[in-house]
């Protein structure tokens, strides 16, 4: 499936592409300034290896609708930092992670935090691991993923120790935060996470063959994708337990000429915090019969809808679901089939 969407990207003709991959696998992976490059998996892993794994702290801020846009920082096992902020137990609490080269306050977390509190009482925390993820490096960033991950769960497990219900904890991640947010959900041990969101997870240097070390269905009660660069930035099969592929998780209206995708990438993003406010037209999908349908572009309406993110998270959309956007905001077009 990778090695298909590799020779689509790079325009490669089958005659020329079949001795290249005949032997060896090979991957896309996006260099310092994210432009995508064709590398041996064979020489990715060996670089992998030599890569050391970071020691970085993760900062985390709390944002709440009384302090809407300064944050409070909370250190996990700090009791004293936890009381002192306006965390309250009794809300929902959402923990939010940028990817590769954010930060704490990368459009991700701003765009979630903004949208949640516009639409009521919610503990807002932003995961800021720039310290591991901003390096120009992607396979030294993938590799921090764990880490940044266990200190997440950490935070996690402390509040649970003062009042947080697992069951009001929703996970929200884009890019290589979809899957810091699958694997600290796999390190909890409070309890089980209730919904997680994976805006586009990140597609380089991970592999459906091994969901243990990403984002995967089981890794919370529900899980939800939103594929909005499948196959090149982001990643191309089902990984959730609802996935969904607005414009079949390819090209985004609006973007124009977007040949590293950043934009289509960056739309999943976009269109959760859409969802999340109240909004009259829905992000309405209709369901296909597999992801199959999506690769051929071929979802007819059969009766089985599905609306794509909200507040709360519906568990029982289940499957995979095609819709079409507007080129701008707002890009909900409704209930668009007949």
């Amino acid at each position: 499936m990778q090695g298909s969407i590799v020779l689509l990207v790079l325009g490669l003709t089958a005659a020329f592409a079949a001795p290249l991959l005949e032997d060896d696998e090979w991957v896309l992976v996006p260099d310092e300034h994210m432009q995508l490059r064709l590398m041996n998996l064979k020489d990715v892993e060996f670089q992998m290896n030599l890569e050391n794994r970071g020691s970085f702290n993760v900062v985390f801020r709390l944002y709440t609708r009384e302090n809407p846009k300064e944050g409070e920082i909370i250190v996990p096992g700090d009791a004293e930092s936890l009381a002192k902020s306006n965390f309250n137990p009794n809300n929902p609490t959402r923990i939010v992670s940028h990817g590769w080269g954010g930060s704490g306050n990368s459009n991700t977390i701003r765009t979630c935090r903004e949208a949640y509190l516009y639409r009521g009482e919610f503990n807002i925390i932003g995961v800021d691991w720039s310290e591991g993820a901003d390096s120009k490096n992607y396979i030294k960033a993938r590799n921090n993923v764990n880490e940044a991950a266990r200190q997440v769960a950490q935070l996690a497990d402390f509040l649970a120790d003062h009042g947080m219900k697992f069951n009001d904890l929703y996970l929200i991640g884009h890019s290589l935060g979809a899957h810091v947010v699958g694997m600290t959900a796999k390190k909890v041990t409070r309890g089980k996470v209730n919904t997680i969101f994976g805006l586009d997870p990140a597609m380089p240097l991970f592999f459906e063959k091994k969901p243990n070390e990403r984002l995967a269905v089981g890794d919370a009660e529900y899980v939800q994708t939103i594929q909005t660069n499948a196959g090149v930035l982001g990643f191309d099969v089902p990984i959730g337990d609802a996935s969904f592929y607005p414009n079949w998780g390819g090209d985004q209206p609006g973007c124009g000429i977007d040949i590293a995708g950043t934009c289509a990438h960056y739309r999943s993003w976009a269109y959760l915090g859409e969802t999340i406010k109240e909004t009259p037209d829905e992000f309405i999908g209709v369901k296909c019969e597999s992801y199959q349908s999506i690769v051929d572009r071929y979802c007819p309406y059969k009766g089985v809808t599905g609306v794509m993110g909200g507040q709360p998270s519906n568990h029982s959309i289940v499957g995979v679901f095609y819709l079409p956007t507007a080129k701008d905001t707002p890009y909900a077009l409704g209930k668009f089939y007949q």
